[in-house]
C-alpha cells in the first residue's frame, strides 16, 4: 500500500505504521563474507556486560584457514578483557586478561571463539574464560563489527551481549615495523 492510497483510506493505524516503517532504522546486516576473507583480520574492540559490571573487549583476529571439512574457517587469535571506567568495582579496579582462542567462523558469518588449553597470555586469577558466540555484521559505513554473547567458562549464564568493531587491519599492512603479538601459528 503506497502513501495516497494510505492517506484516501483513512485508516489511521494502517497510515502509523506505513510511516514507522518509513522512519524505522533498517536492521544490522548479517555479514555476506568477501571472498578474500584478509579483510575480516584485524584488532576489534568494545565491550560486553557480566553481572559483576561493564567490561572492555578485545579480539586480535590473526588467522582464518579454510576448515577441513570445507563448511566455514578455523579460526585464531587473541581475546582480552580490561577495566573500563563503567565497570570499576569499589577499589578502582577490576580483571584483566588475555588468552590465545581457537575456533570456527562459518559461511553465514557465525563466529564462535574459545580459549585455547591452557592459552592464557594473562590470566585473571578468580575470574573465568570469557568465550564468545557471535555474528560478523557488514557495518553502514563499510568494514565489520561481531555482535553476539559472551559465554563464561565458570559461569555461563553470568554475561551479556558483546559488541566488537574491527579499527585496527592486520601487522601486516605496516611494513618494516614488529609486531608485538604472539606468534599463534607456530608450535614452540
Amino acid at each position: 500500500m503506497d502513501a495516497d492510497s494510505v492517506r484516501r483510506s483513512g485508516n489511521t493505524g494502517t497510515r502509523a505504521l506505513a510511516c514507522l516503517l518509513a522512519i524505522a532504522p533498517a536492521a544490522p546486516a548479517f555479514a555476506q563474507l568477501p571472498e578474500d576473507l584478509s579483510g575480516l583480520l584485524g584488532r576489534y574492540g568494545g565491550s560486553y556486560v557480566c553481572g559483576d559490571r561493564e567490561h572492555g573487549f578485545y579480539l586480535d583476529l590473526t588467522s582464518l584457514t579454510p576448515a577441513k571439512d570445507g563448511a566455514g574457517h578455523a579460526a585464531r587469535g587473541v581475546i582480552g578483557f580490561f577495566p573500563i571506567l563503567s565497570g570499576l568495582d569499589d577499589s578502582g579496579t577490576g580483571p584483566t586478561g588475555s588468552f590465545i582462542a581457537s575456533g570456527t567462523l562459518g559461511p553465514d558469518g557465525a563466529l564462535s571463539l574459545r580459549r585455547d588449553g591452557d592459552g592464557w597470555l594473562f590470566h585473571a586469577l578468580g575470574y573465568g574464560t570469557p568465550n564468545l558466540d557471535g555474528q560478523l555484521v557488514a557495518r553502514t559505513h563499510g568494514g565489520f563489527e561481531i555482535r553476539g554473547h559472551i559465554l563464561l567458562s565458570t559461569r555461563p549464564d553470568a554475561c551479556g551481549d558483546f559488541i566488537a568493531t574491527r579499527f585496527v587491519p592486520p601487522a601486516e599492512v605496516f611494513p618494516g615495523e614488529d609486531d608485538a603479538s604472539p606468534n599463534l601459528d607456530s608450535d614452540t
